[in-house]
């Protein structure tokens, strides 16, 4: 190919044989319809590497620092931040908002369980007892690891993850064990405004455990392909593009 990424062209040579195969002048075959075309395109890969393993292959001297650069993602150019760059497979992040991307397991759980005090709405104050703090945490990210081949999202790295209280949170995960009637608490947030990328629209969660309940919301934003998810339940597992 005559180039080395992006768009090219090759040649080959094209020779003029008789029934016998022997070789005679060009003159013979003219221009018949049948005579292969002596250049065609090629494309051996693009231009741009498509994920931060890439980018290390392509360019090794060039690239050896952590930091963001530019991708291409299904034709299209996205920012990504490289991690690891100094190992043989870097790890590839989108950078988000760590005050709108979140995961929360709410660790209270009401002294009368089919109740749902002050209409729902959090009140920590509440007849309550601690007994779901065991597993209850809340986790903000301001960067996810995602794998950009296969379009998913590592919800278990927490490598640039901050955990302000409990355990650690899987990312688009929440759960409560606060009432057993529908009356979630429990809470997570996704925003992906200006990360070039979006949650599919046809994307479900799990429920997972007894009397689950959940509630989502979700939001457009024109121009940034936003897409917010809050979702309240029960032991609720969720996973994007799995």
């Amino acid at each position: 190919c005559s180039t080395s990424c992006g768009p090219g062209y090759r040649r080959r040579r094209v020779r003029c044989l008789d029934r016998d195969g022997r070789r005679v002048s060009r003159d013979l075959c003219g221009q018949s319809p049948d005579r292969p075309k002596r250049r065609e395109s090629c494309f051996l890969r693009n231009c741009l590497p498509g994920d931060c393993a890439e980018l290390k292959a392509y360019y090794t001297q060039e690239n050896s620092v952590d930091g963001n650069y530019t991708v291409l993602v299904a034709g299209f150019r996205i920012t990504v931040y490289c991690h690891l760059m100094n190992e043989t497979l870097p790890k590839t992040y989108i950078n988000l908002n760590s005050e709108t991307n979140f995961a929360e397991i709410y660790g209270k759980r009401l002294l009368y369980p089919f109740t749902c005090p002050h209409n729902g709405q959090r009140n920590d104050t509440c007849m309550c007892t601690d007994d779901g703090s065991a597993s209850a945490g809340f986790s903000s990210f301001s960067k996810v690891r995602v794998d950009l081949h296969n379009m998913k999202i590592n919800i278990h790295d927490h490598t640039f993850a901050t955990t302000s209280h409990g355990v650690e949170v899987a990312f688009a995960t929440a759960g409560d064990c606060y009432s057993a009637v529908d009356c979630p608490q429990g809470q997570f947030g996704i925003d992906l405004r200006g990360t070039g990328l979006r949650v599919m629209d046809d994307l479900r969660w799990v429920d997972q455990g007894h009397r689950t309940s959940s509630r989502i919301e979700r939001s457009d934003v024109c121009l940034f392909s936003f897409e917010k998810y809050k979702i309240y339940k029960e032991y609720l597992k969720a996973f994007w593009n799995a």
